[in-house]
């Protein structure tokens, strides 16, 4: 049991309230309700580091570290990949992948140049940029780099852009699409 002429926890809070100015106590009485409640939960990843291997399903690769003696092979050097959750993403999400096939209710964007990323130890990546479009409402469109038209969509204009695309110091073309109905999954057309 407590002694009476201890001070209680909410007076010692009011003191730092008193010392430290109003944001702070508000800061530490918010961080010792959670520590105390419990409430605190874990936040799933959304970037993690894998050895070489298949990329799990809702996930892409990002990027390449390199590390000693890790993923089994002592006295080598490994290249583990980057990879990032996509599954939760919500649509119009956009992002920078290394390259890889697209994942399905998925396109490709645009493209970003970067030296020595993805693994690529000399030379300039042409990383593309990903947006998500699985769950975008009816009408919405998109510009998208040459592909394949993805089922419910429709291409409504085509656009000269020099350089795009992943294709520094030609012509390319961006194709405007639009959204006609939803489908369950989006598949690209083959």
């Amino acid at each position: 049991m407590p002694r009476q002429d201890a001070p209680s926890e909410a007076s010692r809070l009011e003191s730092i309230a008193l010392a430290t100015g109003f944001a702070r106590f508000q800061t530490a009485l918010w961080i010792w309700l959670i520590a105390v409640a419990g409430v605190a939960q874990p936040v799933r990843a959304q970037t993690q580091e894998m050895c070489p291997g298949p990329i799990p399903e809702g996930w892409v690769q990002v990027g390449v570290v390199t590390c000693a003696g890790c993923c089994g092979s002592p006295g080598k050097q490994v290249d583990k990949l980057v990879i990032k959750r996509i599954s939760d993403s919500p649509p119009g999400a956009k992002l920078t992948v290394c390259p890889q096939p697209t994942p399905s209710g998925w396109v490709v964007v645009g493209s970003e140049a970067c030296a020595g990323c993805c693994g690529a130890a000399l030379g300039i990546t042409h990383r593309p940029v990903i947006e998500k479009i699985d769950g975008m409402p009816v009408g919405a469109t998109v510009d998208i780099c040459p592909q394949p038209i993805p089922k419910g969509w429709v291409a409504v204009s085509v656009r000269d852009c020099a350089g795009c695309c992943g294709n520094p110091g030609q012509m390319s073309s961006l194709t405007t699409i639009k959204r006609l109905n939803a489908t369950s999954k989006l598949k690209n057309q083959k």
